[in-house]
């Protein structure tokens, strides 16, 4: 073909390329950008679809063992080529290898004398990167990928070419020689080949083929020695994700428990501040098979852009790179559905169970060459930018890799182990800026069911501020505190009378919920009293139903306790149960903690909202048993205290919930039953903390 792509000038550009083999005492050495190079070869999902991997052997030898890749094509005259050109791909390892032309009579014609300059590496966007020949060698790294230029002016005839097999105008093949004494386990595609006759990039080159894989694969014109070659038709898809993947975690109410949180910072930043957790494994691990990464995962509040990285000292091997790659999510009954498609080198993934990260779909991010190994990773590592991302929270729990194709020959392997506890030890939070960090800490685990009780509402997580009191009202404020089970807890305490409000100290405790209440008999909550007499207070809730409409402005009624009703109170600490008559309040005696079980025959719809929203019918709140209506919700809950009465007199509030079952009176003389129970028995309560 002819290029007709004007030459294009850019800017020169220093930068490293990292080339080097250790073993062969090859450093890193400064490379240049140079001008744009029209790419001839495929891009895309097609760019290798039928080219063989040349795959090193897998250990070192003691002794020289020359491995060997021969691509033949038709014996062609390249007495006028002014560049050979190989379509290639550095799949696994960083190598050296001796590279060049053979001829139909076995000369060899390669990059045996050393070269500063000449030969490059031209990318699929057509930019160019200098390469150097050094010990006889070309060295690249893992995951470059492109076309390799190498002038023929910089190869030369190997030393024992006979003159008879000295003929560029009977060339039949390319080749690439290195010695498994200090190249091994590395894996490089190969696909199309050809040469140039002219300088690539300027107008006037021309581009010949001289093997062009499109159509299929071509098994029989390849030849390999001390070494092996796979071709994509004998290739398992280890990118394959099947329906349904075997859970590999711990599963139920505590499968999380010994996760730990790592929560993003409060809010954002004007200018880039990058938060990184650093999970360090049990022990460090070979990852040179891995397939996949498995990643115990719960987004637990918000979605962020996360970039996920192993590592091994300073480098780092990241799905930056890979945009449009899509990770998973196995569920705990197997099924397996997208989580996300990486896009700006992050992945945005809500919901729970195991993250799986295509491990193939990873390459170095950076780091020096000494360390870019994969056979002594130490790290997970997630990072985001909180100048896009906060206010999140993510549970990581276990860690883990695949080897082998999903669905088919998978093992799992553990590299964080937390059936037997947390591993914060190993786990740090870190950010660019102290001002604004991102913090890690313990997982906990919120029970949500207590026998007939499911809670809706708890305080875990909360701070003061979480707490609105109302501005037409007294005055008041909230404090955070723990429960009787060492769970956090709010504590409220009105403060004194505000002129311009009402006698009454107002605390939201959730306003925008949706409560359904299923089968739900009454409200429950765990209470203490703080203060040095009997505190009262009003619970404030409002029920919605899409059947009634408050002067059209909503569905929402407000109801709250009146007087003489019935209640229960159950003492966590004495283990005593009473029952309380409401006044119009619930009311908490002195030195009382425990659960209070507030029925919804207690409760009236308040004088003010049938006035103001419309009365709303009482079967649209509980039906003829007084059960909840299973068409209705509940979507604001708050605590009233009249402010003159009770100053300066605090008790904590948490764990808010609903009872299916009402609780029965037990005592030395009325024992147990099967559909008379007490508290305790009710709802399967645990132990308390202690003092």
């Amino acid at each position: 073909m002819i290029s007709t792509s004007k030459r294009l000038l850019v800017a020169v550009l220093a930068v490293v390329l990292t080339l080097s083999v250790a073993t062969l005492g090859i450093t890193a050495f400064a490379v240049t950008t140079t001008d744009t190079i029209e790419y001839p070869f495929a891009k895309g999902d097609n760019a290798f679809k039928y080219a063989p991997t040349w795959k090193g052997q897998s250990a070192k030898t003691e002794t020289a063992s020359y491995q060997f890749f021969q691509p033949k094509f038709a014996v062609t005259d390249l007495t006028k080529a002014t560049y050979l050109a190989v379509q290639l791909k550095v799949v696994k390892g960083n190598f050296g290898f001796t590279f060049g032309t053979e001829s139909s009579t076995g000369g060899r014609y390669g990059t045996y004398v050393d070269k500063t300059a000449g030969a490059k590496f031209v990318t699929n966007d057509g930019k160019s990167t200098d390469l150097e020949i050094k010990f006889s060698s070309i060295t690249l790294t893992q995951g470059t990928e492109g076309m390799l230029l190498v002038p023929m002016a910089n190869l030369s005839w190997v030393s024992w070419a006979k003159e008879e097999t000295k003929t560029l105008d009977k060339m039949a093949s390319i080749f690439f020689e290195t010695n498994a004494q200090y190249n091994f386990g590395f894996e490089m595609t190969v696909g199309d080949v050809g040469y140039y006759v002219g300088e690539p990039g300027q107008n006037g080159s021309i581009y010949t083929s001289l093997m062009d894989l499109s159509a299929g694969e071509k098994k029989d014109s390849y030849y390999v020695a001390a070494s092996t070659i796979e071709f994509p038709s004998e290739v398992k898809d280890v990118n394959a994700v099947p329906e349904t993947v075997e859970y590999p975690f711990a599963k139920g109410n505590k499968a999380f428990d010994n996760a730990v949180v790592w929560a993003g910072t409060a809010s954002g930043d004007s200018a880039d501040n990058w938060q990184t957790l650093k999970v360090n494994f049990d022990k460090e691990a070979d990852l040179s098979n891995a397939t996949w990464l498995a990643v115990q995962y719960s987004a637990k509040t918000g979605a962020p852009g996360i970039t996920y990285a192993v590592q091994n000292k300073d480098a780092r091997y990241s799905i930056a790179g890979h945009d449009r790659t899509k990770s998973y999510m196995v569920a705990e009954d197997g099924a397996v559905s997208v989580a996300s498609q990486y896009q700006y080198d992050a992945s945005a993934v809500s919901g729970t169970g195991a993250l799986l990260i295509n491990f193939n779909e990873m390459g170095w991010q950076f780091g020096s060459d000494a360390n870019k190994s994969l056979t002594a990773v130490k790290q997970f590592i997630l990072t985001t930018n909180s100048k896009y991302n906060w206010n999140f929270e993510i549970v990581i729990g276990e860690i883990g890799y695949y080897t082998g194709t999903l669905g088919e020959d998978a093992v799992y392997h553990k590299l964080l182990d937390t059936s037997a506890g947390n591993k914060l030890a190993q786990i740090t939070a870190t950010s660019d800026l102290e001002a604004n960090r991102c913090t890690v800490r313990a997982n906990k685990v919120d029970r949500t069911q207590y026998g007939a009780v499911t809670l809706n509402w708890l305080a875990t997580g909360k701070t003061a501020s979480s707490f609105a009191v109302w501005d037409g009202g007294s005055y008041g404020k909230a404090e955070m505190v723990t429960d009787s089970y060492g769970d956090d807890a709010v504590r409220l305490t009105s403060t004194g009378a505000n002129p311009t409000g009402d006698q009454y100290t107002a605390t939201t405790i959730a306003d925008g919920v949706k409560w359904t209440l299923t089968n739900a008999k009454g409200i429950t909550f765990w209470a203490r009293n703080d203060s040095d007499i009997e505190v009262s207070f009003n619970l404030e809730i409002d029920i919605c139903n899409n059947n009634y409409t408050n002067n059209g402005k909503g569905h929402n009624a407000r109801f709250n306790i009146k007087q003489g009703n019935r209640f229960v109170l159950y003492d966590v600490k004495t283990g005593k149960q009473t029952i309380y008559m409401t006044r119009p309040c619930a009311t908490l005696p002195v030195g009382f903690e425990g659960w209070v079980f507030v029925p919804f025959t207690a409760f009236n719809q308040a004088e003010w909202s049938v006035s103001q929203q419309g009365a709303m019918a009482r079967n649209l709140f509980v039906d003829d048993n007084n059960v909840f209506n299973a068409e209705s919700w509940v979507s604001y809950i708050a605590i009233t205290v009249h402010a003159p009465t009770y100053q300066g007199k605090a008790f904590s509030l948490n764990k808010f919930g609903s009872y299916t079952t009402t609780p029965s009176f037990v005592s030395g003389v009325i024992a147990e039953t099967e559909t008379a129970k007490s508290v305790p028995t009710l709802m399967d309560l645990p132990s308390i903390k202690e003092d």
